[in-house]
């Protein structure tokens, strides 16, 4: 698998609270979906969203399931609102050197949310399709 596709797949459906630091600022984030080296979160502001510029370096704080926080050094990569006047901001950080923590939790909940297809020359929906290249299986759900 290439370096670019590798970095596309495995990210993971998740609804994590956190909270994102910039410029000794402190806002209330989600995040939607996590990689190995990246999340994506919605972030509130209490005034329209300004956007930070990308490659600014922020710091993501997940408080995890478990109840312990986890604090991440993240360069933001892109974002965007859906209006001007948006009080939301969704934006895409890398991790910046991901701590074993991270590591170790990342992998757990990619094993709790496994994609249930199977493999036989190919890779495989459960409705027989050939699938190719990332994709993400939802439970019907989820839609």
């Amino acid at each position: 698998m290439s370096g670019e596709a590798e970095k596309d797949c495995g990210r993971i459906k998740v609804n994590i609270e956190a909270e994102l630091i910039s410029s000794n600022v402190s806002y209330p984030a989600f995040v939607g979906n996590m990689s190995r080296n990246g999340i994506h979160a919605r972030v509130a502001h209490e005034e329209p969203a300004i956007d930070l510029k990308t490659e600014t370096i922020v710091y993501l704080k997940l408080r995890l399931p478990a109840g312990n926080t986890l604090n991440l050094n993240c360069r933001k990569r892109w974002s965007y609102k859906n209006t001007a006047a948006s009080f939301i901001e969704y934006i895409g950080v890398e991790i910046i050197s991901p701590p074993e923590e991270y590591r170790e939790f990342y992998k757990a909940m990619t094993a709790a949310s496994a994609p249930r297809v199977r493999e036989s020359e190919g890779t495989y929906g459960l409705s027989g399709q050939k699938l190719s290249g990332c994709f993400l299986w939802m439970a019907p759900g989820d839609r």
